[in-house]
């Protein structure tokens, strides 16, 4: 687990800001929460909205 979160913040200082490598670290993050989740036996891990809709709602929300 140690190693995952590491290699995480490694892309994250390492690659540049581009919306490719937000989207993974986006879903990569909440992968791995969902994982802790389910590891700790409970019955309502759901997986997390995509980056690319949680980007659209955000668009949508700032145009508000």
């Amino acid at each position: 687990m140690k190693t995952f979160l590491f290699v995480i913040i490694l892309t994250a200082l390492t690659v540049s800001c581009s919306n490719r490598a937000k989207h993974v670290i986006y879903d990569s993050m909440h992968e791995y929460e969902r994982q802790q989740c389910l590891k700790q036996g409970r019955d309502d891990c759901q997986r997390k909205e995509s980056y690319d809709k949680y980007k659209q709602k955000r668009e949508e929300e700032i145009k508000k």
